[in-house]
């Protein structure tokens, strides 16, 4: 998170830069409709997908561990009633406890920052805040992190044996 909380300003303006309906352009067909639907944002960043799915009709819940991240979030998308939350992968800890499920479930440039070997326990714990029917969304970024903000990689197929073990 070192580099998340010195850097928070910097890399939120840069988020907010980029537009969600293109980001994610892919999922649009892939949110349910419908009311009350509840969306989870793990790695919430700046807010901008928060803020996206909020303005889809969900309600939001937004998990960012960087305090500089979280509070630049909030900064960005006061007054959009997004509730948000300090926690963290791979135990999702203060999530769990909220004891609720999602319908959508949207990790975006996160998975590849968690060491493989933590990332089977967060799918399994990911998962456990799906509804029945809800929907998973993840993208993942390839290539080298900052030093400050590391990533690995994230083999072909490494996803969807978790989801199949998980199924």
């Amino acid at each position: 998170m070192a580099g998340y909380d010195a850097q928070g300003a910097e890399l939120a303006a840069q988020y907010e830069g980029l537009q969600s309906d293109e980001v994610h352009g892919a999922f649009l067909d892939l949110l349910p409709p419908g009311l009350d639907r509840l969306a989870l944002d793990i790695g919430a960043g700046s807010g901008r997908d928060a803020a996206w799915l909020k303005s889809r009709g969900f309600d939001v819940v937004a998990v960012e561990p960087s305090r500089a991240m979280r509070s630049a979030a909030a900064a960005y998308h006061a007054g959009k009633d997004i509730r948000w939350l300090e926690d963290h992968l791979p135990a999702l800890t203060v999530t769990h406890r909220l004891g609720l499920s999602f319908d959508v479930i949207l990790l975006s440039g996160v998975l590849m920052h968690l060491p493989p070997d933590e990332r089977r326990r967060a799918f399994r714990k990911i998962v456990a805040l799906l509804k029945p029917g809800g929907r998973l969304l993840i993208t993942v970024r390839d290539g080298a992190g900052a030093p400050d903000r590391p990533m690995w990689p994230i083999p072909r197929g490494e996803m969807e044996a978790h989801a199949a073990r998980t199924a």
